[in-house]
């Protein structure tokens, strides 16, 4: 597994490199164009990516929705090889 230190630096705690990119929750949200968000990242073409997000079972079949790819949180799970 890759290890990331971008959203969660190893110097702030990060000893392990986890990251919501190496994280097996994350989705990938793509835009729609119907969508009405102006100035907003989520209208637009679905072949382009409007955020990240984080699908961990104890959410109930809900999303938390990220702006940034890089990120962590307690739910974390490593990504299988």
């Amino acid at each position: 597994m890759e290890l990331c230190y971008k959203g969660w630096k190893q110097e702030d705690g990060n000893t392990q490199g986890r990251c919501c990119c190496n994280c097996k929750n994350q989705v990938e949200i793509m835009r729609h164009p119907w969508n009405t968000m102006v100035g907003g990242r989520m209208k637009g073409p679905v072949t382009i990516t409007a955020g990240w997000g984080c699908a961990a079972p104890d959410f109930d079949n809900k999303i938390i929705f990220f702006e940034d790819e890089h990120s962590v949180c307690e739910m974390h799970e490593w990504k299988d090889k």
